[in-house]
């Protein structure tokens, strides 16, 4: 990866907060207009992807950034973070590995206690987030083990329970096996990205 140009971390934050954010969207009194408020674009994903291809760096600067908005009280706000984690943390191992390393801090913003308003994100936020977190733990548990303990300790809360039988349940059995070196071919899809 080439060095870092100046100015990208600057680049960065503002890319991530117009991706996420609030600017633009708020009403006469501050609070959050989800009606105006779209998730990011495709331009605006694309542009996270080019960007933490140019250095480590910048991927150290992408996580710091989205966790940061993670923080922001409005689900919401989390949601569209939710969707730039998506878009990383399938295609970067430098990404998956700084958000495996922290992974209680995505939880504790995405899955676990009371999420922030509006009700509806905050339902849809920890859906998506427990959605992702199966399908990463299917994808990638094989080399980040920190994924299976997440699953194994929300299960053991029950927080899977909420979510349908449909495909969800199927990577969860899925991610068990490779977990418990059953899964051959998951666990070997996961250890080559």
């Amino acid at each position: 990866m080439a060095a870092p140009r100046r100015g990208d971390h600057r680049e960065i934050y503002e890319l991530v907060r117009n991706a996420t954010g609030v600017d633009g969207a708020t009403n006469a009194t501050g609070a959050l207009n989800v009606e105006t408020h779209q998730l990011p674009t495709a331009r605006q994903l694309q542009a996270v992807k080019a960007i933490g291809k140019r250095s480590r760096d910048n991927v150290r600067s992408l996580y710091q950034a989205i966790m940061e908005r993670m923080s922001f009280p409005s689900s919401h706000v989390r949601v569209c973070c939710l969707e730039l984690i998506e878009t990383l943390f399938g295609r970067s191992s430098a990404f998956r590995r700084l958000a495996c390393d922290r992974l209680d801090i995505f939880m504790a913003r995405a899955v676990l206690g009371e999420l922030p308003s509006p009700p509806a994100y905050a339902n849809e936020l920890r859906h998506r987030a427990l959605a992702c977190l199966r399908r990463w733990n299917r994808e990638f548990g094989a080399v980040q083990p920190k994924l299976g303990l997440a699953c194994r300790h929300l299960e053991n809360l029950g927080m899977f329970a909420e979510m349908d039988d449909g495909e969800d349940g199927e990577g969860a059995r899925e991610g068990e096996g490779a977990r418990d070196g059953a899964g051959g071919a998951s666990g070997a899809s996961g250890a080559g990205r």
